[in-house]
């Protein structure tokens, strides 16, 4: 399923031939520095990982959680967001995550991809919260998600655990 965010992005499944795309846009620091589950190393094996996770997930669930984020001029993957910890039967939250290639950062086009997400996922599973969390130190996440009008609930002290150095963590969520 194609969701259109605007005449430059718009996400879909994320495939087999998108291996490429992820060694080459996942093997930056920044990416690495700002998610808790990305490795420092960004490899053809753990984008097979990551893809087997996906399925598995998808099995398992019975819906899509993750979806690669695709430029509209040549369909190339170059970032994704999904879901990450929904709760519920049937699901009423869920916490989401994303990450967007170096050369598409600063142009609004996460915040667009955010709110695209948000406006699709919340109607299809009648959510009433959806939320995120943002290291401390990645000042342009929390920028994204504010401008997409998620409310700054808590720094939450020593919430996530990264090369052995506890992180604080801002939780931002939306509530319908």
């Amino acid at each position: 399923m194609k969701i259109k965010i605007n005449k430059d992005i718009y996400l879909d499944r994320i495939f087999d031939s998108d291996i490429p795309s992820l060694v080459k846009w996942c093997n930056d620091p920044e990416i690495y520095r700002n998610t808790s589950s990305f490795p420092k190393e960004y490899t053809e094996d753990s984008a097979k990982a990551f893809l087997e996770i996906i399925s598995k997930n998808e099995k398992e669930h019975g819906f899509q959680q993750t979806w690669g984020i695709r430029w509209a001029e040549n369909g190339e993957m170059i970032g994704a967001i999904g879901l990450l910890n929904f709760a519920g039967d049937p699901i009423y939250k869920s916490e989401f995550g994303y990450w967007i290639a170096q050369p598409y950062r600063g142009k609004g086009y996460t915040t667009s991809v955010v709110n695209g997400f948000v406006d699709f996922i919340v109607p299809k599973f009648k959510l009433i919260r959806i939320f995120a969390h943002v290291m401390e130190h990645n000042i342009a996440s929390k920028k994204v998600l504010e401008k997409a009008g998620f409310v700054n609930e808590a720094l939450l002290k020593n919430n996530m655990q990264k090369e052995g150095k506890s992180i604080n963590t801002w939780l931002f969520a939306k509530y319908y």
